[in-house]
């Protein structure tokens, strides 16, 4: 019995396919383990969470979005790596800005918070669609 060409190609195709996933996998774990262990330095958080929202306020601004910050004075200097905690802050304001997106125009408000607790400090997001469900905090 003769293989039927077009089948054999597809799977072939198939197993191409996974290899170059599994290529793609396997290079980032390397990356991974190539990059250097982050900063563990002592940082002010409302001026790292302040610098972060500079960087997004234009275009949370042509979203129609307000963003409120609402920082505390009294928060104490945090330890760890100032930048990878930029990066969380920042996904979590493009991720709101981006899900306010189809939210009526005057609803559509970003929270940003700080305050000290008896666990360290935290940091909370609220993406708060007045005509859809209240906001959501997220814990750092």
């Amino acid at each position: 019995m003769q293989p039927d060409i077009g089948e054999v190609r597809e799977a072939l195709a198939c197993v191409v396919g996974d290899i170059d996933r599994a290529e793609g996998i396997i290079d980032r774990i390397r990356e991974q383990i190539k990059k250097p262990p982050g900063h563990n330095d002592r940082f002010d958080l409302n001026d790292a969470i302040n610098e972060t929202i500079a960087l997004v306020l234009g275009a949370a601004t042509k979203s129609y979005v307000s963003v409120v910050a609402r920082l505390t004075k009294e928060l104490h200097s945090v330890q760890g790596d100032r930048v990878q905690l930029q990066q969380v802050v920042l996904n979590l304001i493009v991720n709101a800005v981006e899900a306010m997106g189809w939210v009526e125009v005057g609803a559509r408000e970003l929270s940003i918070t700080t305050q000290h607790d008896e666990r360290g400090a935290l940091v909370a997001v609220y993406d708060c669609r007045k005509s859809w469900r209240p906001g959501r905090a997220v814990r750092l």
